[in-house]
């Protein structure tokens, strides 16, 4: 059985993770926010969804974005790295560390971001590669575009 850390389970991409693994047998599931201790667990993989995301948030409280955006992963980091067998961290980062809206984007493409949103999650990519590339964890990055949906909460 595996067993999955999710992050920001009460946002809208946490949720819809959480839904799609709680039921199955082969997961064993728990979830944190930011706000809490992290359980007394040894995943084998974590999803981190938990950020702040909202731009007009984003703008008035830059402490508390970097707080919830840059530092909370690295405090899942200095957790649970150098164990012996350390988690895959599933980051969902976004489109915003490229800067600019309404853009076609490539992996490749230069990172500039434009808000704090994104220069939040790009340096918090950076920290993750860079514990990747040390051994010291495990990390899958990958970018989203903006997120709506049913579960959405507030503008879009």
């Amino acid at each position: 059985m595996l067993v999955v850390l999710i992050t920001g389970a009460s946002g809208m991409l946490g949720k819809e993770v959480l839904n799609r693994l709680v039921n199955k047998s082969e997961y064993l599931v728990f979830t944190c926010k930011h706000t809490e201790p992290f359980p007394d667990i040894q995943p084998d993989y974590i999803v981190h969804c938990a950020a702040v995301s909202s731009q007009s948030y984003n703008e008035e409280y830059p402490y508390e974005v970097f707080e919830a955006n840059l530092m909370y992963t690295q405090e899942l980091v200095e957790r649970y790295k150098n164990k012996d067998k350390p988690p895959t961290i599933i980051f969902p980062s976004s489109t915003a560390v490229y800067g600019g809206y309404y853009y076609r984007f490539l992996e490749s493409s230069k990172c500039n971001p434009s808000t704090l949103y994104g220069v939040s999650k790009l340096a918090a990519e950076n920290m993750l590669k860079y514990y990747h590339n040390m051994g010291l964890i495990k990390a899958a990055i990958f970018r989203l575009s903006a997120l709506t949906g049913y579960r959405k909460s507030g503008p879009v």
